[in-house]
């Protein structure tokens, strides 16, 4: 499967997607039962069935933080099963469209890597935000060291690796053999 990803974080409006990208199926009034936590259109590409009828597009939400997304899904599945499943009649829940097609990324979120690890490790990435002064570096070695401690090696690897390749269609750099 070939895509072309899509980087935007949150100071950009989503302007290079099609223009029937997040055209909403709903009636208006369903946008006030929303959690309005969440911007505006990131909240639409979850509930308005835009995800469902472009299933290969896939949205990282860069420099967004993660700590927030753990309250979001569970509050976006609660809303949509209690007051918006029988109208939308989507197949799958908000969350489920989240863990298949959207990513965010994260600088230090210590409480938020802890909660992702175990809600949606495949979807959360790790940045420096380099060489900005509100990011880690040049202390990034120590960020990732006290935010991955006493967590497992797969998990803290897709976080910090895996996860930017697999998205970003990367490949693995070549190890130089020892003594080479």
């Amino acid at each position: 499967m070939t895509f072309t990803p899509i980087s935007a974080d949150s100071h950009m409006d989503l302007m290079y997607l099609p223009p029937d990208t997040f055209t909403v199926r709903m009636d208006p009034a369903w946008g006030e039962a929303i959690p309005r936590v969440v911007e505006r259109d990131g909240r639409k590409a979850r509930v308005s069935g835009v995800c469902e009828r472009h299933p290969r597009l896939r949205l990282v939400l860069g420099e967004s933080g993660i700590g927030w997304l753990p309250y979001m899904l569970e509050r976006l599945d609660d809303t949509y099963e209690e007051r918006l499943a029988d109208d939308l009649g989507l197949p799958l829940r908000p969350s489920a469209y989240f863990k298949r097609q959207i990513w965010a990324t994260f600088q230090k979120d210590f409480h938020g890597v802890r909660a992702m690890a175990g809600i949606a490790p495949d979807n959360v990435m790790w940045g420096s935000d380099n060489p900005r002064r509100d990011g880690t570096w040049p202390f990034s070695q120590k960020a990732i060291e006290e935010q991955f401690r006493g967590m497992g090696e797969a998990v803290a690897r897709k976080i910090l690796c895996d996860n930017v390749r697999r998205v970003y269609g990367m490949a693995e750099p070549a190890v130089p053999a020892r003594g080479a």
